[in-house]
């Protein structure tokens, strides 16, 4: 198989997830798009070096993530507001969704917006149903870590989602 023959199947097998991780790292919609692009030019530049010691997959949420990372720190100044990402990330991908729906989609995404950035790229690769082993690959931290890590996102989640009442 050639390196464009490859390319392509990588880029079908994994487009979606690509663009889901970047939603979490950037606001507005065309630097999205611009991420997009990087993190497949980056695809398309590491493939010669890609040596197969990790499923594909994980090679691309790790170029996925480390690019969204080093796109947001470039571009932190020109971010926009989190509550017009979180509407047009609604929009794109929740349409048929309820209304009870939306909301609860809504308030996740705000919960998570206010993770810090290694949070947020667990969580995003958590919401891809990526195992905890491939995350820890991604991340490059132990699996129990990753575990450790997770439950404490979760808890963190909890708390600012299902607050608990503080009287009798």
């Amino acid at each position: 198989m050639n390196k464009e023959q490859l390319f392509n199947e990588v880029y079908k097998s994994n487009k979606d997830r690509i663009y889901r991780i970047c939603c979490f790292y950037v606001n507005d919609l065309e630097d999205r798009h611009d991420l997009f692009q990087e993190v497949l030019t980056n695809i398309w530049k590491g493939l010669d070096r890609f040596e197969g010691r990790s499923k594909v997959s994980t090679w691309v949420f790790r170029i996925a993530v480390n690019t969204s990372l080093a796109f947001r720190k470039k571009h932190r100044a020109e971010s926009t507001k989190i509550e017009n990402a979180r509407d047009e990330i609604h929009r794109e991908w929740n349409q048929s969704l309820s209304e009870g729906e939306q909301e609860a989609i809504q308030k996740l995404h705000q919960a998570i917006s206010g993770l810090n950035k290694i949070e947020k790229a667990i969580v995003s690769l958590m919401l891809e149903d990526v195992s905890q082993k491939v995350i820890a690959e991604v991340m490059g931290y132990s699996e129990n870590n990753i575990r450790v890590r997770a439950h404490r996102i979760k808890q963190k989640l909890k708390a600012i989602l299902i607050p608990q009442s503080h009287g009798n």
